[in-house]
């Protein structure tokens, strides 16, 4: 075991690449480097289906009931 980081809220889907952790629920988003550097913590409008990184570690395909939409963390 490397580390450990305990999270503050609910979440149910787990992605890794780009040297990144993310983990997202409902409509909270986590994004962490594997040393454990917080990258972003926060919400999003509508209840996340899936979250898909991109080719950059910083853009992210959002996909809700009613749209599919991409970020980009500052």
């Amino acid at each position: 075991l490397l580390s450990t980081k305990e999270f503050d809220f609910d979440y149910t889907e787990v992605t890794f690449g780009g040297h990144q952790v993310v983990l997202y629920g409902d409509s909270s988003i986590y994004v962490a480097t594997y040393e454990g550097m917080k990258k972003y913590e926060g919400s999003y409008e509508e209840p996340i289906l899936l979250l898909v990184p991109q080719k950059t570690n910083t853009r992210f395909a959002i996909v809700t009931e009613r749209t599919i939409d991409t970020i980009e963390l500052k």
